[in-house]
């Protein structure tokens, strides 16, 4: 496979990513106005930020795509090293900087995951509600009822 080809197989990769993102995008602010204009008085209308909390604890295109770009950062990085470990002589100064770029994409891929999975454990993590007050009081131990 020439460099030519190369080039627009990750341009295209670029490009579905880039459309994945603004897809999810998208997609969270049509469920948020469905749920606005499901809502019936101004008190039950959910927030933006409440929509897209609960779309983002499933899986999105945009996990799939972070996934994909990750894995061909990965196996362009592959591709370098093996051409370069094979052949040091032939292979001007400049392709370590395609070795940096291909550890910079799969870096990203792996820091988006890592963004993704810390928003996801925090909307998941639920506030921790107070004993309900029944009416005893602990203090005032040495009265029977």
């Amino acid at each position: 496979m020439n460099t030519l080809a190369l080039a627009v197989i990750a341009g295209l990769i670029g490009i579905a990513v880039t459309a994945a993102v603004f897809y999810t995008v998208w997609y969270m602010l049509e469920q948020w106005k469905k749920q606005q204009d499901a809502a019936m008085d101004g008190k039950d209308r959910p927030t933006l930020s409440d929509t897209a909390g609960a779309l983002l604890l499933r899986w999105t295109v945009v996990d799939y795509a972070v996934l994909v770009l990750m894995g061909a950062g990965m196996l362009f990085l592959l591709v370098d090293v093996l051409g370069v470990m094979r052949d040091r002589a032939s292979y001007p100064d400049y392709h370590y900087g395609y070795l940096l770029s291909g550890a910079a994409f799969a870096f990203l891929g792996m820091l988006f995951l890592l963004a993704r999975l810390l928003v996801v454990l925090r909307i998941a993590r639920k506030p921790v509600l107070p004993a309900p007050n029944d009416g005893h009081k602990p203090n005032e131990t040495h009265h029977a009822e």
